[in-house]
């Protein structure tokens, strides 16, 4: 990418940055940043985005549904509970 490059896709997300700004406290947001045809040109990129989000996706799954099993009996202890609370507590 050429100097010119990186300073017009810099001035274009200060740009986006300073919307934001303005909307805030508002309902209203910034939804798209890239129009979504220009994202699917790069098939890598866009391969990327999709199986980030995915991947995201599961996990969270994963993690509401041991949510509702814990807040459904509220005894049942996860085998790596310890764990994690050692790292957090050394953290």
């Amino acid at each position: 990418m050429s100097e010119r490059g990186g300073t017009l896709i810099k001035n274009y997300l200060t740009e986006i940055n300073n919307k934001l700004n303005e909307l805030a406290g508002s309902d209203m947001d910034v939804v798209s940043v890239v129009p979504l045809d220009t994202l699917k040109k790069d098939l890598e990129f866009f391969d990327y985005v999709v199986s980030s989000n995915e991947s995201i996706a599961d996990r969270q799954t994963l993690y509401l549904e041991k949510y509702k099993i814990f807040a459904r009996n509220q005894g049942q202890i996860d085998s790596k509970q310890a764990d994690l609370r050692e790292k957090c507590m050394q953290y």
